[in-house]
């Protein structure tokens, strides 16, 4: 389990890791056999994501993610709702690509964009919560190795990494003024 999902449901696993790794996982497998229905209300759409179907579908996802996992008070003071349909968007994209699509979401711009909002959006809030970033020496190396980590399943050709380098560079810049 990597350090990224363990942080994305916005709960930072201290004395409860190995409960915490259990947990993300079987988000990740729950999410990973769920995202068909929202793969075919992309397609039925004709790929747009700004459907009210893909919408209800992400939502619904969601609450029963919530419902299954979250339901206990243990998990109230946490606010994930934001990651959970971050994550879920990003999976149902990468499969999208992956199964339908030749392995690229470029066929469709809006897609493509999407995708690459979801991964700057990812990223900076990897930067938020990473204790080592303010001591970075290189933020420009720190941001092409996260670019790297966040394609990790190569949807994003070269051109596609260099929008995602930037695109972080810019939202990095403008909560982080120390960093350019």
């Amino acid at each position: 389990m990597n350090n990224f999902e363990q942080i994305n449901l916005g709960i930072k696993p201290d004395k409860n890791k190995d409960f915490f790794n259990k947990l993300n996982r079987e988000v990740a497998d729950f999410i990973s056999t769920k995202t068909n229905s929202i793969i075919n209300a992309i397609k039925d759409s004709g790929f747009n994501l700004n459907n009210p179907s893909v919408n209800k579908k992400i939502s619904k996802l969601n609450e029963g993610i919530v419902e299954k996992f979250f339901s206990n008070n243990d998990f109230a003071d946490f606010d994930f709702q934001a990651d959970l349909e971050r994550r879920i968007l990003k999976k149902a994209l990468e499969d999208l690509a992956e199964n339908e699509l030749g392995g690229s979401l470029g066929l469709y711009d809006g897609l493509e964009q999407k995708y690459l909002d979801v991964l700057s959006d990812e990223a900076l809030f990897l930067i938020r919560n990473d204790a080592n970033f303010d001591s970075s020496y290189d933020s420009s190396q720190y941001f092409k190795n996260l670019c790297d980590r966040l394609n990790e399943k190569n949807i994003l050709n070269n051109n596609q990494k260099g929008q995602l380098f930037d695109k972080i560079k810019d939202l990095v810049g403008k909560e982080f003024k120390n960093v350019a």
